[in-house]
């Protein structure tokens, strides 16, 4: 037996090291268009991979954007909390013909 000693992996925890506010816009657009959401769906339709999403969802929770929550079915859903819809009404709504068209195409 070479070197007794067991290997310890210690897991680092990403941080978002800037915030894309276009991919901010594209996760509270989708949201308040498909609220209770599950998280892989979201990530599939805003393009992002799953654990850029999650690091995103996790600053979100931070600012009072959305929130997780269970399920009837036991999943995790994610939808807006009434902060992250007024940040819709007042910033994003201005575009929302365009929004909707890029909503329906997805």
């Amino acid at each position: 037996m070479r070197g007794s000693k067991p290997e310890v992996c210690i897991g680092v925890k990403k941080e978002l090291k800037r915030i894309e506010w276009n991919t901010v816009k594209r996760i509270i657009v989708f949201l308040y268009y498909n609220n209770h959401i599950k998280k892989t769906r979201i990530a599939m339709q805003c393009n992002m991979a799953y654990d850029k999403f999650l690091l995103y969802l996790d600053w979100m929770e931070i600012m009072d954007l959305a929130k997780r929550e269970s399920s009837q079915d036991g999943f995790e859903v994610v939808s807006l909390t009434e902060r992250g819809s007024n940040l819709f009404s007042t910033k994003f709504q201005e575009n929302k013909i365009e929004l909707e068209r890029q909503i329906l195409q997805a």
